[in-house]
């Protein structure tokens, strides 16, 4: 079996490497006590009064004709558990407004959709954040099970949870509702599959 902390540390140190998205430019207002972010060559103001140039911003197209503004960790933020803040735009607006945070680490993968995996112990788990309405949701997804033992129901109907042991060779795919995990087809855990091998060099 392969060694999980290798593992570990190659998951955990990805941090948006070949990033998507492209620098904004900070700038303060004439009167010091605010700042704008250029994204495009068009200036957004941030509802939060409280940010400042010493982050390092970047944008992204939201899908439907608004940004999606991000504020970089500072230098004295930067580990594992680093965040995203994220602001929106609405179409036409100048004004982008706090929605929330996502992990760094996290990746755009289409309108309006972050996607965050992370290790916890043997497990990868992956984690959408959606925005909609306005409103910055987090949902999570499917967990592969490459190094420990869990207990999980075969289905929602099922009384009894069994013991399973996932191994890197043959891993287990599970969903989580409440505080119960249910197995899942190992088709679903594909992208988790492959967010390791890559790593590897598989």
């Amino acid at each position: 079996m392969k060694n999980p902390l290798a593992i570990i540390i190659l998951v955990t140190t990805n941090a948006n490497a070949g990033s998507i998205y492209e620098q904004a430019d900070c700038r303060k207002t004439e009167s010091n006590t605010k700042i704008e972010i250029y994204a495009n060559g068009t200036s957004y103001q941030l509802g939060d009064n409280s940010k400042t140039c010493d982050r390092y911003y970047s944008f992204i197209d939201s899908g439907d004709g608004g940004i999606v503004i991000l504020a970089g960790p500072s230098s004295d933020e930067l580990g594992i558990n680093a965040q995203n803040e994220i602001y929106l735009a609405a179409p036409g607006s100048r004004k982008a407004i706090n929605i929330g945070s996502v992990p760094a680490r996290s990746d755009f993968i289409e309108n309006k959709t972050f996607r965050d995996i992370a290790q916890v112990g043997g497990s990868l788990f992956e984690t959408k954040y959606i925005i909609k309405d306005g409103k910055l949701t987090a949902y999570p997804g499917y967990e592969l099970i490459f190094f420990d033992e869990q207990c999980i129901y075969k289905n929602e109907n099922s009384k009894k949870c069994t013991a399973l042991t996932g191994t890197y060779e043959k891993p287990i795919c599970a969903w989580q509702s409440g505080d119960r995990k249910f197995l899942a087809k190992k088709e679903r855990c594909e992208d988790l599959r492959d967010n390791i091998d890559s790593r590897l060099g598989k």
